[in-house]
């Protein structure tokens, strides 16, 4: 069996989460202070102690604190006592290049034929894209403060296959587990804690659809029997060995298994000892035999393991080292790199098994917290090779986008907390063509692959409104990429795909383009894709031919003039020569460059107002302001 799901209410740094896992290998992507920690402790707490069962503490819950920025007229729960609401705190609002400030109130979140709901966070709801397809419709618009948190309450559900999986035949579990149409059997334990009689009780439930109710010896055994069967090995950097939240550990290491570090084993002089290297190579050996196949044996590799399928290049862009060539390293004689990351992994991965008995049909859920710290990306990569072909289930948190372009797309989630529920996203199976997958694959996975850390992509033409609009948020006092801003060209990928994408994965975008035919196409799709009415919100249009005929008419033509090299008469010459000359001479991006270095002498006054409300619009649908 595996772990399919968890669903986790006010633990921790989490009001509300509910995620699913892939059977092999799940990457987790998100900003700080989102949830993946307190996911990834609730999983440690339930599946990582062995026969300890997991004790929730008063500390546990989740401490509701209401936003800084909710408008409290949209929330019955945040009146004043008598009755009368709070005045509702003024939005965000921006310095303009003119030196006015304007209040922009305008709603993003409006689809064609909808009227605009209630509170702010249904509407953040209908910004990111309407949700990730399969979102709950109960949990969808329910993200508003509430004053209290009553119970911690953890939900997890293994699946396995009714005819294949004979963990589903074990005795104590048979009992609880609930056959479902797909051939898949699967358990669901739910962990509660809450306060009674002045004591934080835990209690543990195997939920049955049967209703029959069982006595506690016997859904005892059949938990003990599940945590042997999806024992949880964590490793991450050991500089969160000490953190908050590990004092049992810390009081008593030797009691349960401790999480290890990766990169505290690694040693950039690498100087070891005979004994152990010795005991690295034996350790190797027997990491190989348990989780890597039949490294030694036979070639169990299908040919199109070997060489790759069609649909397994574009899902997995990066390539990693195969098994018959980790096999073929590790029987090389001598000290290579593979045989040493391959002894470390299998140190830390004992070490982190503490003294648990993990039987040769358990399924092991192996915890990976960003893995890439004091790593070189070529050591990363080679680490996850091991671990992509090693035979158990690994949950993986990651700020790498090396890493997650080696990852297939179906295995990313990622994580977005807009207030205070946390939400999961993911790309669905038959979400993307496969020229879709292909686009986005070289386009930005390759290419661009820190863009899936971003909240919002702001979607130009090309590389002269990178520079032009990077540059005038600067002369702004604004940093695109630390509001989480990442411009992208779209022209080769094509707008449809990234767009997809982006709705999939719970991403806010935001389109320029130009006046001409194809800016006009363009301007169309956005608009049938995401609606006319939000759409408008999310969609600026040059009122010119291109972004050079608009800087030109914002006051930059003497540069565009004086770059063209033009002297002398200029009757009979107009705007469209001029632009020509000047990009003939300096190409496209090299005028961008002249553009920039004027407008920086002009200094906030320069940046054209279209450009700099674009950019404040942006900026806000970043922050989840709304405008």
């Amino acid at each position: 069996m595996y772990l399919q799901q968890a669903e986790i209410r006010n633990f921790r740094g989490i009001r509300h989460l509910k995620v699913d896992f892939e059977d092999d290998s799940t990457v987790l992507i998100g900003e700080n202070s989102w949830g993946k920690s307190s996911l990834l402790r609730a999983l440690w707490m339930a599946l990582g102690r062995g026969a300890v069962l997991c004790q929730l503490k008063k500390e546990d819950l989740y401490v509701p604190i209401r936003l800084l920025d909710e408008d409290p007229r949209k929330n019955p729960d945040s009146l004043q006592e008598g009755g009368k609401k709070d005045s509702a705190p003024e939005r965000r609002d921006f310095s303009r290049p003119d030196g006015t400030r304007e209040l922009y109130r305008e709603r993003l979140d409006l689809s064609a034929g909808q009227k605009p709901r209630g509170d702010r966070a249904k509407r953040q709801d209908k910004a990111q894209g309407g949700g990730a397809p399969g979102e709950d419709s109960e949990y969808r618009g329910t993200d508003t403060y509430r004053a209290s948190a009553d119970r911690v309450q953890i939900d997890l559900i293994f699946s396995g296959s009714t005819l294949t999986d004979s963990a589903v035949r074990l005795p104590h579990l048979a009992r609880f587990r609930n056959d479902d149409p797909d051939g898949m059997s699967r358990i669901h334990w739910r962990i509660t804690g809450r306060e009674e009689q002045g004591r934080f009780v835990t209690s543990h439930e195997l939920i049955s659809r049967s209703g029959k109710e069982a006595p506690w010896n016997e859904v005892k055994e059949a938990i003990l029997e599940l945590t042997e069967l999806n024992p949880v090995l964590r490793m991450r950097d050991h500089r969160m060995n000490n953190a908050a939240g590990d004092d049992e550990e810390r009081r008593d290491p030797s009691r349960l298994a401790r999480p290890e570090s990766f990169a505290s084993v690694v040693r950039e002089d690498l100087a070891l000892s005979g004994p152990e290297m010795k005991r690295m190579l034996e350790d190797a050996d027997s990491f190989a035999r348990k989780y890597v196949a039949s490294y030694s044996g036979p070639d169990l590799e299908s040919p199109e393991q070997k060489h790759g399928s069609e649909r397994d290049i574009v899902t997995r862009p990066v390539s990693i080292e195969t098994l018959s060539s980790i096999r073929d390293t590790i029987n090389q004689p001598g000290i290579n790199k593979v045989k040493i990351i391959t002894s470390m992994l299998a140190g830390v991965v004992f070490n982190s098994k503490g003294n648990r008995n993990i039987g040769a049909g358990a399924s092991p859920i192996v915890i990976f917290e960003d893995i890439e710290a004091r790593l070189h990306p070529s050591i990363l990569l080679s680490l996850w090779s091991i671990m992509a072909l090693a035979h158990v289930q690994k949950i993986v948190t990651t700020n790498s986008g090396d890493l997650l372009s080696a990852a297939p797309l179906r295995s990313v989630r990622r994580l977005y907390r807009p207030y205070y529920d946390t939400r999961s996203y993911k790309v669905a199976s038959s979400a993307l063509t496969d020229e879709d997958q292909r686009r986005i694959s070289f386009h930005l996975r390759i290419n661009r692959p820190m863009s899936f850390f971003a909240r919002t992509w702001l979607l130009v033409e090309g590389e002269t409104e990178i520079w032009i609009i990077s540059q005038a948020a600067a002369i702004m006092g604004v940093s695109l990429q630390c509001e989480g801003v990442r411009p992208l060209e779209f022209a080769q990928c094509g707008l449809q795909p990234i767009m997809k994408v982006a709705r999939q994965l719970g991403i806010a975008v935001y389109v320029l383009t130009d006046g001409d035919e194809a800016g006009a196409k363009y301007s169309a799709s956005v608009l049938k894709f995401l609606g006319p009415r939000k759409g408008e919100h999310c969609l600026t249009t040059l009122p010119y031919l291109d972004i050079e005929h608009y800087l030109y008419a914002c006051g930059y033509d003497d540069v565009y003039l004086r770059c063209s090299g033009i002297r002398g008469p200029r009757k009979g010459i107009g705007a469209d020569k001029i632009i020509e000359q000047a990009i003939r001479r300096k190409s496209k991006p090299g005028m961008a460059v002249e553009v920039i270095s004027e407008m920086q002498r002009r200094g906030s006054h320069g940046v054209p107002p279209l450009l700099s409300e674009m950019i404040m619009k942006v900026c806000a649908l970043s922050r989840g302001d709304y405008i």
